[in-house]
């Protein structure tokens, strides 16, 4: 009877660390959040066509994270259009796209800080 007391002492405490470890996890993950932004504007119709006209800005503007500044950069095997910010703590979600309407994969970075 001890024995089995102390087995599922043992079980509960290594369960309680386990979800311990998952809880206590940081909620606040900028590159994730930057990646999942751009995501959805996949989802949603919006990227793909902006990136192939390299217009940035209006990805930039159907952005909705307000906590951060944010810029975004889009690039295709020979150029880049869009700008890094010159600022201290950047965090970068990279989204990558084979194109729009044909091959022609582009990588468009949403940047934080």
């Amino acid at each position: 009877m001890l024995e089995a007391v102390i087995a599922g002492i043992i079980i509960l405490g290594f369960l309680a660390v386990i979800t311990q470890s998952y809880i206590s996890a940081p909620k606040d993950d900028p590159a994730g959040q930057a990646y999942q932004s751009l995501k959805s504007l996949d989802q949603q119709g919006i990227l793909r066509p902006y990136a192939q006209a390299g217009d940035w800005g209006s990805i930039n503007d159907n952005v909705n994270i307000y906590s951060r500044n944010h810029t975004v950069q889009i690039c295709d095997s020979s150029r880049c259009w869009g700008q890094k910010p010159e600022a201290p703590d950047v965090w970068v979600g990279s989204y990558i796209i084979s194109g729009y309407q044909d091959y022609h994969p582009y990588t468009v970075r949403l940047y934080l800080w």
